[in-house]
């Protein structure tokens, strides 16, 4: 989900602070309460520098994208410009909803995936075969390849998916389409695949749980090794190459350096776990219940974004795709009735907290120390 191009830069995130300069202005005048005056403002301002990095966050929006012109719709994709794919048309909140019906009607096709320049994938059936597909809106059809489901779509238009009859495919527009087997023979489920072309997902080493697995087209198939317990899988990965799952029976992170590191949030009841670039991790609990953690301030509230239904009113809410931005997309049921549901952080104001950033803060030390040199002169 982003958009660098075959690998991710050495230094890993791009760390943005704010940077702030201000000038003192002595001041010339002496008075019995000049002293306290300029220390008060000292203090104000001061105040203002150490702690104005942490009024900055996310304030969420929900929406309800249920696209009138169709009989169910569920967000199961959403790319950095906020294009929601509903399976078979599009959603954006400026544009509103884009119908893809050039594969004729909704019960013959089926589209997962959306990358970062609107391109989709999926697959299209006809009297005779289930065929994988690509859709743009210049190309509105691509076929990849017959007896197989494009399930994803990275940045570089490669696409990866299942065969009809088991195994998975690697394709891209030099190669075609590589049928790519299974991990081990095992049934081998695909989850995640990011623009370094890294898979993953779960196999199944024996009639009764599944373990995590990751393929590239270098090394072939690999086990992820220190995940364990019963049900250990790798659920996402993003293009820093950190791999959310499960393992032990709790959610964690897995990156080459660090191995797994924990997040304290119970794995045996939650599903659909993404991660983007940021570290963000999104997913749902067995009861239907959303939740979006960030590596800073932990579980966000989803429940206080702006038109958000009260929870006497719907009785689930499951995301299936987070964003670089932190914007998620998914169904659920509102007073009965199924929707499609995006929820959108990006360019809006920001109501939690946020660390502050390195410059704001030694400024604001600085403008401290002068008042406590104020109050001396005094």
């Amino acid at each position: 989900m982003t958009r660098t191009k075959n690998g991710i830069d050495s230094n890993g995130f791009i760390n943005q602070s704010l940077r702030g300069a201000g000038k003192l202005v002595q001041c010339n005048f002496h008075c019995k309460y000049g002293g306290f005056v300029m220390r008060k403002y000292l203090w104000v301002i001061a105040a203002f520098f150490l702690f104005s990095a942490d009024v900055y966050a996310a304030e969420y929006k929900f929406y309800d994208i249920s696209d009138p012109n169709k009989d169910f719709t569920s967000g199961v994709a959403i790319n950095d410009k906020q294009e929601v794919l509903l399976g078979h048309s599009l959603w954006t909140p400026s544009q509103g909803f884009q119908d893809i019906d050039i594969f004729g009607p909704p019960n013959r096709f089926f589209l997962w995936d959306i990358n970062n320049q609107g391109h989709v994938a999926g697959y299209f059936a006809d009297s005779t075969s289930i065929n994988a597909v690509l859709w743009d809106r210049t190309n509105p059809y691509i076929p990849l390849g017959s007896g197989a489901i494009a399930e994803h779509i990275n940045d570089l238009d490669h696409v990866s998916g299942s065969i009809i009859g088991g195994g998975l495919f690697h394709w891209t527009p030099a190669t075609g389409m590589t049928a790519i087997g299974n991990f081990n023979g095992k049934i081998t489920k695909i989850k995640d695949m990011n623009n370094s072309d890294v898979i993953v997902g779960t196999y199944e080493p024996s009639i009764i749980g599944t373990k995590p697995f990751m393929w590239d087209p270098v090394n072939g198939f690999r086990d992820l090794n220190g995940f364990s317990g019963l049900f250990a899988s790798a659920n996402g990965i993003n293009n820093l190459g950190q791999i959310v799952g499960i393992s032990n029976g709790e959610v964690v992170i897995w990156d080459p350096v660090n191995g797994l590191t924990p997040l304290g949030i119970n794995g045996n009841s939650v599903y659909n776990l993404k991660i983007n670039d940021k570290g963000q991790i999104s997913g749902h609990s067995s009861s239907g219940q959303p939740f979006l953690w960030d590596p800073v301030k932990g579980i966000v509230d989803i429940n206080a974004a702006n038109g958000y239904p009260p929870k006497d009113q719907y009785s689930y809410f499951k995301i299936d795709d987070l964003n670089n931005f932190g914007d998620f997309t998914g169904f659920g049921s509102v007073l009965g009735r199924s929707e499609a549901f995006a929820v959108l952080a990006s360019n809006t104001p920001i109501v939690t907290p946020e660390p502050m950033s390195s410059s704001l803060f030694f400024l604001g030390a600085g403008i401290l120390g002068l008042s406590r040199k104020f109050r001396k002169k005094k």
